[in-house]
């Protein structure tokens, strides 16, 4: 095992190939475990959950159809709501960085999009989370 793969970290998912830069010796280049490490399975749920909330092709704060990205209403740091669907939007670079720069402007857009009853809740939700994620689940919601 290369070193810096997880190995007590695997998550399982139907997913072949680890695109991973593990090399050739990780077990997640074995075709017939067909699992990601933790530090893959992350990934892959991050790129998929990313992919599903640009599908909409346009900023939902200026309508924009290029360098679209997957903003987080409460930051993707706190575990609990970062594959939350609610919890996202889709903002072209120039928004995204704007409401980046600008937090107190960004919660007041989350409260105004969600309402503030949703946007407490996720909020509330992101503070009490412990643990991680289940990035087989996600990965295999977002995967379909």
């Amino acid at each position: 095992m290369v070193r810096g793969c997880k190995r007590a970290g695997v998550v399982g998912a139907n997913i072949s190939d680890c695109p991973g830069p593990h090399g050739a010796a990780c077990h997640c280049r074995e075709p017939e475990v067909r699992f990601y490490c933790l530090t893959h399975a992350k990934r892959e749920a991050d790129r998929l959950f990313s992919l599903e909330v640009r599908k909409g092709g346009r900023c939902e704060a200026c309508g924009a159809t290029t360098n679209l990205q997957c903003s987080h209403f409460i930051s993707r740091r706190y575990l609990g709501v970062r594959y939350v669907r609610l919890n996202a939007e889709c903002l072209c670079f120039r928004c995204h960085k704007r409401l980046t720069e600008r937090p107190l402007e960004a919660e007041e857009r989350g409260r105004r999009v969600l309402g503030s009853a949703v946007y407490d809740e996720l909020r509330r939700t992101a503070l009490t989370f412990k643990g991680r994620p289940d990035y087989a689940a996600v990965i295999g919601e977002m995967g379909r």
